[in-house]
């Protein structure tokens, strides 16, 4: 009996021994999968597998234990780079010294780490709608967009700079792009040389000529900003650009080549005719001499000398008479497209009943759009220095604010808001959701136009902000332009002329327009959140009830509960909740 209870008696005894070696070794264990979470947690940033951390993670566990008779394994991970999270669980296990007497041989433990470390660094770009319908009073509604657009993101700003930050943060940068129609990339950028000034591109000769004549094509290089310099009186660049040619309106392609870089803004002077809202110059300005006519001579059959009139039509000639006086005899001289007025005050009508011919002259309306000659101490009208007119037409007051450390500035930037054209005092119309969202994407990335953002780490994160409160716009026409208004995509007129991958086409609806428009912001927004970007896109409806407008967003957004619909009372409330979950962002845990 007592040879029995001896056996049992040393291996109860033994068995604290067994159990402390079991706790040493799984505090041991511990501490070696600890610090595999953590040398291994950056990976999770870098798309390295879930597997392959695994495999190292259970190799760095083992070589941290140190012993041979014990075994681990790793067998579950999980990883999130939304929450910076690496967690691990493992299985471990030693053989026994003393219980193994009553048949227990081997004693085991299951532990587990989680390595948290978010994102400290932080880039933040608001791109706000600065549209004439952000106007406090639009249509008469004593809404406050712009009010409430201003005070919440500067809230907004408050939370992510803190309160009490009045100059720079060392980890937190905010950049702000107003858009209209247009994004103004500012005026001290007119020497860069991604702006392209030396005429070498597919679009930077629509509506210019130097001959009068719309049938020949204008292949003189000029610089558009020295063109702003020759108008007479203090006239110049206000900054804008036009949205460049597909597929580089949609992505981040560095402006090195001609057809990349970007064109600055000069909207065309339209000609005198009833009709065009952005006539700003007399057409016969500036050095221009004799305007170009085009005539037509039609023979009939039969004339009635004593009434004049003439029956019978047989043939249709046309010359053109350029301003230096030669004269083309050719049906292509004299092109006609739908809309295109023929001027009126100028023209003339012969008829010749005994040669039964009548001879009408008239000028071409896209011809007197084009000469260049009136921009040559041509003066813009008093009107359109106060109105929403000129050759900056639609150009927002307010520049982009690259990304920067200093909080100063940002508010300041907020705060002169005001939905307003340049050199006018007007609220201006038209909205371009993919201007804005392509230039936010500029300013997110570290290369040039705007070279202020850091280049993607493991540890920063960057974001776009989004907000407008209406749909995408670009207003068609029946004029010869195809279009209401000079629009950053350029008329329509000059796709078919150019066919320089420009919107629209002549024809296009409203609606059409816009699902096109819609389909480049949500392009530009894939690219945005495509690696290596990786930016997070929050979207804002202000107000917005047009369901191709809202899938847009959410479509643009990073996905579900990115996507705000917003009004001007909860306004503040919206840019606050978006500013609290980019500040959990950067807190190390």
């Amino acid at each position: 009996m007592f040879g029995l209870m001896a056996v049992v008696l040393i291996a109860m005894g033994g068995a604290v021994v067994d159990y402390v070696r079991l706790e040493q070794t799984r505090n041991r264990a511990q501490i070696a999968l600890d610090a595999a979470a953590l040398a291994l947690h950056h990976e999770i940033f870098e798309g390295v597998a879930d597997d392959d951390i695994k495999t190292q993670a259970q190799k760095l566990m083992l070589e941290r234990i140190a012993d041979g008779a014990v075994k681990a394994s790793v067998d579950i991970i999980r990883t999130s780079t939304t929450d910076g999270s690496l967690y691990l669980e493992a299985e471990m296990d030693m053989p026994t010294l003393f219980v193994g007497l009553v048949g227990v041989s081997h004693l085991g433990a299951r532990i587990v780490s989680e390595a948290t470390r978010r994102k400290s660094e932080l880039e933040v770009v608001m791109v706000l709608d600065n549209s004439g319908s952000m106007d406090d009073y639009f249509e008469g509604k004593n809404q406050f967009r712009m009010t409430s657009l201003v005070n919440a993101a500067q809230n907004a700003v408050n939370i992510l700079y803190g309160d009490e930050a009045a100059q720079a943060q060392k980890n937190v940068k905010i950049g702000i792009v107003p858009f209209t129609q247009f994004v103004n990339v500012g005026t001290a950028n007119v020497n860069k040389s991604w702006l392209n000034r030396s005429g070498s591109n597919a679009i930077m000769r629509d509506n210019f000529d130097n001959d009068g004549n719309p049938a020949t094509s204008f292949t003189d290089s000029f610089d558009r900003i020295s063109l702003f310099g020759q108008l007479a009186g203090k006239y110049s660049w206000g900054g804008c650009v036009e949205a460049e040619q597909s597929p580089y309106d949609t992505n981040d392609t560095p402006p090195t080549t001609p057809d990349t870089k970007f064109v600055p803004l000069f909207a065309p002077d339209e000609p005198d005719a009833d009709g065009f809202s952005n006539s700003y110059l007399n057409d016969t300005g500036g050095t221009c001499t004799a305007a170009p006519t085009c005539t037509s001579v039609q023979q009939y059959s039969s004339c009635n000398s004593r009434s004049g009139t003439c029956s019978g039509l047989q043939s249709t000639k046309f010359s053109f008479k350029a301003a230096n006086g030669t004269v083309t005899n050719n049906p292509a001289a004299c092109p006609q497209t739908p809309g295109e007025p023929r001027l009126a005050a100028k023209a003339g009508t012969t008829t010749n009943t005994s040669a039964r011919t009548v001879s009408t002259s008239f000028i071409l309306g896209r011809a007197m759009q084009e000469r260049i000659c009136k921009y040559n101490g041509g003066v813009v009208t008093q009107a359109s220095r106060s109105g929403a007119t000129g050759p900056n037409a639609d150009c927002p007051v307010h520049a982009v604010l690259p990304l920067t450390l200093t909080k100063k500035a940002v508010v300041d930037t907020i705060e002169a808001m005001r939905p307003l054209g340049k050199n006018n005092n007007q609220p201006q119309g038209g909205t371009n959701i993919a201007q804005g969202a392509v230039w936010g994407l500029h300013a997110l990335t570290s290369g040039e136009p705007l070279t202020e953002a850091a280049q993607p780490s493991a540890y920063l994160q960057k974001v776009m902000i989004l907000m407008t409160d209406g749909d995408n716009f670009h207003k068609p026409s029946g004029n010869m332009n195809g279009s209401a208004f000079f629009p950053a995509y350029g008329y329509p007129y000059n796709n078919t002329r150019m066919n320089a991958g420009r919107l629209g086409t002549p024809g296009q609806t409203e609606v059409e327009l816009m699902d096109e428009m819609n389909r480049r912001t949500t392009a530009t927004c894939a690219t945005a959140k495509a690696a290596p970007n990786n930016i997070q896109i929050y979207t804002i409806g202000l107000y917005s009830t047009n369901a191709a407008t809202i899938q847009m967003l959410q479509n643009c957004s990073s996905g579900q509960g990115y996507y705000y619909p917003a009004t001007a009372t909860n306004l503040s409330a919206v840019f606050q909740s978006i500013a609290q979950r980019l500040q959990s962002l950067r807190v190390s845990q």
